[in-house]
C-alpha cells in the first residue's frame, strides 16, 4: 500500500507512475514528468525541475519558466488521455514562482 507523503494515509486510484511510465516522449518531457511521479503527490519547485532538466549543464538557460511552460504544454498533450494532468498549483501568473504538480483530470 502506497501512503501520501503529505498526510500518511493510504492513496487510492491510479498512481501516476503505473499510468504514464511507458508513454513515447522526448528525454526533456520523461525528466520533467520523472520528478513529478516522483513527488506525487506534492507539488514541485520550477527551480527543481530546472536542476532536473539542467543538471549537466554548467548555465541554465535564461527563461526556464518559458521553458517549463512550453514543455509542460507537450506533455499535457501525451498524458491527458491516460486522466492525467501537469498544473499550476499556483495557477497562472506566478512566473518564477511556479509550482508544477501531477493531477487527475476531472
Amino acid at each position: 500500500m502506497t501512503l501520501c507523503p503529505c498526510c500518511q494515509q493510504p492513496l487510492t486510484g491510479p498512481l501516476p507512475r503505473n499510468d504514464l511510465s511507458d508513454i513515447n516522449m522526448s528525454a526533456q518531457q520523461h525528466l520533467m514528468l520523472n520528478a513529478l511521479i516522483a513527488s506525487y503527490p506534492r507539488d514541485v519547485s520550477c527551480e527543481h525541475i530546472g536542476d532536473c532538466l539542467y543538471m549537466s549543464i554548467e548555465d541554465e538557460p535564461l527563461d526556464i519558466n518559458r521553458i517549463l511552460s512550453v514543455v509542460r504544454v507537450k506533455i499535457n498533450r501525451r498524458i491527458r488521455q491516460y486522466g492525467w494532468q501537469v498544473s499550476n498549483a499556483r495557477r497562472r501568473g506566478w512566473g518564477a514562482n511556479a509550482r508544477y504538480r501531477l493531477e487527475r483530470n476531472t
